[in-house]
């Protein structure tokens, strides 16, 4: 097969409306061999086409901006589903029965007399009750036994018992965790 000029012009043109259609240079290059184009001007063709600036595979480009707006909607609605799991804090005792009596996420921390407590509820109706701190007076054993322990209580929506809040007692049958056999620890203790 005798290639001019203008037949070389015409391949030029060919590659690029089939880059341009979302064609790859092997497919343009695989069909202009089966199609009788000598090899080796076939190859020079596409080599000189994959040089020129600006040629991007519109196809390519499209699935980019696809993958691009698919990866931005999972970012937002992870940080959405984030933003509805995380605790809000609450400053004060009255903003934190109105997230717990609603089962929404928030966080408190709560001085009793001799312990601080921080408090979470979660969106499925329990709080965590983990001790922060004990007052320095109280024995080394206690500190141990109550110290950076926790326990989580089941409660029903509406029905948030402030007594979880003002004790550490009051609701132990509804909670499990470390910081429940420590205090039974006590309790037991105490009584002998």
């Amino acid at each position: 097969m005798e290639i001019n000029q203008d037949m070389r012009k015409k391949l030029e043109t060919y590659i690029q409306t089939e880059y341009g259609k979302g064609f790859t240079f092997d497919q343009i290059q695989n069909t202009l061999l089966k199609s009788g184009y000598p090899e080796q001007l076939v190859k020079e063709l596409i080599k000189n086409a994959m040089k020129q600036p600006n040629q991007a595979n519109p196809l390519l480009h499209k699935s980019q901006i696809a993958i691009g707006i698919v990866l931005a909607l999972f970012i937002i609605g992870f940080v959405i589903y984030i933003k509805l799991i995380s605790p809000i804090d609450c400053a004060d005792v009255t903003c934190f029965l109105a997230k717990a009596n609603n089962c929404e996420a928030a966080r408190y921390a709560a001085d009793q007399e001799t312990v601080s407590i921080l408090l979470t509820t979660t969106n499925d109706c329990r709080v965590t009750k983990e001790i922060t701190s004990v007052t320095a007076t109280e024995p080394q054993e206690i500190k141990d036994l109550l110290i950076g322990k926790s326990m989580i209580c089941n409660y029903k929506q509406n029905n948030f018992n402030t007594e979880l809040i003002n004790t550490l007692v009051v609701g132990l049958d509804k909670c499990s965790g470390p910081l429940k056999e420590s205090l039974y620890e006590i309790v037991l203790a105490t009584k002998s």
